[in-house]
């Protein structure tokens, strides 16, 4: 995997605000002991899933930012476009492949990056962008 995506990935455990990184990294210890690998508990996942919808928001406010720059709504079509086939790819190949990731938690993950850009998208907000 290439660093920045190794960066990425590791944003929730070196911002752990429990203890940082090392107690984030006991936590999934335990959890991957008692649950299996790849199965994190419940505290954990909704920790993560925070920071997928957290993801989802700062990239539609750039995504939108960057397509009121460019005056164009097929910019911000675009980059949703590219992101939904990116986290598709992530959720339904890559992790399960190299984290024995479960499926339920691939479509937890897929949802709190889809579901806000696809009630962006219904909204007025979208709207206000020249075609």
């Amino acid at each position: 995997m290439s660093a920045l995506y190794g960066f990425l990935l590791s944003i929730p455990e070196r911002v752990f605000p429990f203890g940082g990184p090392a107690a984030y990294r006991a936590l999934l210890a335990k959890d991957f002991a008692r649950n299996g690998r790849g199965h994190y508990g419940a505290g954990l996942t909704l920790y993560r899933e925070a920071f997928h919808l957290a993801g989802s928001i700062v990239f539609i406010g750039t995504a939108f930012t960057l397509a009121r720059i460019l005056g164009s709504r097929l910019v911000f079509l675009a980059l949703s476009a590219l992101l939904f086939a990116a986290i598709t790819f992530q959720e339904a190949y890559l992790h399960p492949r190299f984290y024995d990731q479960p499926l339920y938690k691939g479509v937890l993950d897929w949802c709190a990056w889809m579901i806000p850009l696809a009630l962006f998208l219904l909204s007025g907000a979208f709207a206000s962008l020249e075609d």
